[in-house]
């Protein structure tokens, strides 16, 4: 990491400018969740020494005392690049200049990678998630920060589109995702903002030489897509923005009549409690070994739809329903044509059609009922 000024910590010692897009963060952030989700509570920031989570770090550290929180810093080294002890240490000394405590891990991700025959990529957010939730439960922290930006929503909505992603979840990654306490407080910021922020307060920050590798597709799609759409259209980055709202809203509705639905049918259909991102949980204990949230294999293993709630459906909503009642049942990501090709049998009313899923679950067409199975 460059040499740094003495990182500001409070938003009275900001440039007007800086300060404004402090306070367009805490908006965007206090919009997002209910009053008391923050105010009182801890905030784990996930700080890789990049741009932006540096300037996330910052921005949290100077809005501490309006949001009523603390903070804690969690940086894991990857081992995969020469200089990621320097980075690891870089994030360590700036907590310090903040009077934050920081949590610092290390993992041997290509070992890891090798052993269970994953990707790098997966591998690595595998163990990073992992190692970011054990330092929540060791810092007391109800939220974990990351720094994701508007330019990383643009990437996330053009991944999903190649992938044939589905509306809503088209409009992008979460901003909140409270069953797995994360937080996302400068999604809707662009990243030239973050350098411009970092640049005027004299921050250095270190850049990752592994994200120009063309290997990944985010890669890919940061160096070359991203960048044609916004030839074509300068304000797409605004566009993302207003597509992802909008997507909000409607996920918001359909989650609504989902929960309406499943909650209506009893035991074996409510999904609720297990699935919807608006339900909350209190972090573990600090010595607790358990997982803050079980797997979503472990809360179910069927899942009954009848055919008096299917008919009363809309096409829309019973799509919807087939992937909430597969979701619920483990990992596996249930795609449109699967969804339809149930759908269609079910119609037909094929008596005795299954249909499988990714992550070896299934829907068997009974008596006009659907029943889900997991793996």
């Amino acid at each position: 990491m460059p040499t740094s000024a003495t990182p500001p910590a409070r938003l009275q010692d900001l440039p007007p400018a800086q300060a404004h897009l402090c306070l367009h963060v805490e908006q965007f952030l206090t919009g997002l969740l209910p009053p008391d989700a923050l105010r009182g509570h801890g905030v784990l920031v996930a700080c890789s020494g990049g741009c932006d989570s540096t300037a996330l770090l910052i921005i949290l550290a100077c809005l501490r005392q309006r949001l009523g929180i603390t903070l804690a810093v969690a940086h894991l080294d990857h081992q995969l690049r020469p200089e990621a002890a320097d980075e690891a240490a870089a994030v360590q000394a700036l907590a310090v200049s903040l009077g934050l405590p920081c949590s610092v891990g290390s993992a041997d991700i290509n070992a890891l990678s090798t052993a269970s025959g994953t990707g790098l990529e997966e591998t690595a957010r595998r163990e990073r998630y992992a190692f970011l939730e054990r330092a929540r439960v060791q810092h007391h922290c109800r939220f974990i920060a990351t720094g994701h930006h508007l330019n990383d929503l643009a990437e996330d909505v053009l991944m999903r589109l190649l992938r044939g992603t589905g509306w809503p979840s088209l409009g992008g990654m979460e901003a909140v995702c409270l069953n797995r306490h994360l937080i996302r407080p400068l999604l809707v910021t662009e990243r030239n903002k973050l350098e411009g922020f970092l640049a005027e307060l004299g921050i250095g920050w270190c850049e990752d030489a592994s994200n120009a590798h063309s290997t990944y597709l985010r890669n890919r799609i940061r160096a070359e897509f991203l960048p044609l759409f916004l030839r074509e259209n300068p304000s797409f980055l605004g566009s993302v923005a207003s597509l992802w709202q909008q997507a909000r809203t409607d996920a918001e509705h359909w989650t609504a009549e989902e929960d309406n639905i499943l909650s209506s049918l009893g035991e074996s259909g409510s999904l609720k409690d297990s699935l919807t991102n608006l339900s909350y949980q209190e972090p573990a204990a600090p010595d607790s070994e358990a997982p803050a949230m079980p797997p979503l294999s472990a809360v179910a293993t069927e899942r009954t739809l009848t055919r008096d709630t299917l008919t009363a459906c809309s096409k829309a909503l019973r799509l919807r329903l087939y992937k909430r009642c597969l979701d619920s049942l483990g990992e596996g990501q249930a795609l449109a044509e699967g969804l339809e090709r149930l759908d269609a049998a079910w119609k037909r009313n094929e008596g005795g059609r299954t249909v499988q899923f990714p992550g070896g679950k299934r829907a068997t067409i009974t008596s006009g009922n659907i029943v889900f199975h997991g793996a």
